[in-house]
């Protein structure tokens, strides 16, 4: 079932590590943390604990990358999402050291 986006009212976007295998191994975890929620409209990002940039595409349904925004590391930083068509979406977050992957449905 699709979720409204409800003013006032932060739905977390639940967000999954991929692995990552260097040289054969599993790369050992970092302490890096990221965190995705979307209200009114907007998709907001934290990350903590990052070097360098955070790049963060979403995708629709077919796989498509309709947004791409690159924000500091270490900050919050916001999406609009207001002018997207109803679906469900794909939101990749990568860190310096790590991809994220989470879904979020957008109704109205």
């Amino acid at each position: 079932a699709a979720l409204n986006i409800v003013a006032g009212f932060s739905r977390p976007i639940n967000l999954k590590a991929k692995a990552i295998i260097q040289h054969g191994c599993s790369r050992i975890p970092s302490a890096t943390k990221v965190e995705a929620d979307y209200e009114n409209g907007m998709v907001n990002i934290k990350t903590y604990h990052c070097d360098g940039s955070v790049c963060v595409n979403i995708y629709d349904e077919a796989g498509n990358i309709i947004r791409t925004n690159v924000f500091k590391a270490n900050e919050s930083n916001n999406i609009d999402i207001s002018n997207l068509p109803i679906g469900n979406y794909i939101l990749e977050i990568v860190t310096e050291n790590q991809t994220y992957t989470g879904f979020f449905p957008v109704s109205y």
